[in-house]
């Protein structure tokens, strides 16, 4: 939104802190995990066990934007033409994608899998380079998942009880709350103030248009664990509807952004973005990452500054005096 912003030299920056910042936390949590010191990078589950949160209080937080990080390493690693560059970005991939093994985020797990089918596509145009490449990949994962136990819980995505079941359970609340208001939802930021559904604390034409009147708020963590229902029960098809919207034309923005560069930052950068959006989209089935500051704050930077550099490119080609 800033004409006079030089949007290339800022994205360069911050990739650059973002990938020492990650990466050195990584380190950090690398020592916690396996000393006991620096043990407020670490925290204990019962069901998980070790997990390696950084700074916030879920290791899911922490999970999903390592994913992303990771992914973005990946991205620069690939798209690499400097042996010596390209060398580095592998090895902040491959310490990035350790850290977020550590966090034992099965959410970030799913969800960084499936961005990577996608970077690959992007990549290599071929299903056989793709799977190849997946492969490779997995093999190489096999000895850190053993001897981190991370792979306990990625054996556990395909269980259905646990914290699997009491998902079930948030995301058939939300469906009762959509079907109360299809259209409009029964309030943003409601789906944790109600406890118990009540007719009566409906206001409008329940099963059409009705929001939750009762004056209770619950400010705590609870959510449906899941952006999709958790938006169409709290704003309705319409309020789903554009947020989605927004982002896939944010997307396709950046796509076309995408084919038109021939430098190779550009398209370290577009590419990069489309991968974060594709991330935030399956990162959404587990979690309600839409409204999750960690993961928001780096995918909204990354995309608004691809959008301003695809948009400065735009103009300096339209600005180009013609021979």
């Amino acid at each position: 939104a800033v004409p006079f912003f030089d949007y290339r030299k800022v994205t360069g920056y911050y990739f650059k802190i973002l990938f020492f910042t990650f990466t050195g936390f990584a380190c950090l949590g690398f020592i916690a995990y396996l000393t006991g010191y620096l043990d407020f990078l670490t925290k204990f589950d019962n069901t998980a066990g070790l997990m390696y949160v950084g700074l916030n209080h879920a290791h899911n937080a922490t999970g999903s934007v390592y994913a992303l990080v990771s992914i973005c390493a990946l991205v620069f690693f690939l798209k690499e033409k400097r042996k010596k560059i390209k060398f580095a970005y592998l090895a902040i991939f491959l310490v990035c994608a350790l850290a977020l093994f550590l966090t034992k985020s099965r959410g970030s797990y799913v969800a960084f899998g499936g961005t990577l089918v996608f970077v690959f596509w992007m990549y290599f145009r071929s299903v056989k380079k793709v799977l190849l490449s997946l492969l490779g990949l997995a093999v190489a994962a096999v000895p850190v998942l053993w001897v981190t136990g991370a792979y306990e819980r990625v054996l556990q995505v395909f269980y259905t009880g646990g914290t699997a079941a009491i998902r079930f359970g948030l995301w058939e609340k939300a469906w009762a709350l959509f079907t109360q208001s299809p259209l409009l939802g029964i309030g943003f930021g409601r789906y944790n103030d109600i406890q118990v559904m009540l007719t009566e604390d409906l206001a409008g034409r329940p099963g059409f248009v009705a929001a939750f009147l009762n004056p209770n708020f619950y400010f705590d963590f609870s959510h449906a664990h899941n952006t999709y229902l958790q938006f169409l029960a709290e704003t309705g098809i319409i309020g789903l509807g554009l947020l989605l919207l927004f982002w896939v034309l944010c997307f396709k923005l950046v796509l076309r952004a995408y084919y038109a560069a021939r430098d190779n930052f550009s398209q370290k950068i577009f590419l990069s973005a489309m991968a974060g959006i594709i991330l935030l989209f399956l990162l959404s089935f587990t979690e309600n990452y839409f409204s999750a500051t960690t993961i928001m704050i780096s995918t909204s930077m990354l995309v608004s500054l691809a959008i301003g550099m695809a948009w400065q490119a735009h103009q300096n080609k339209i600005d180009r005096p013609k021979t």
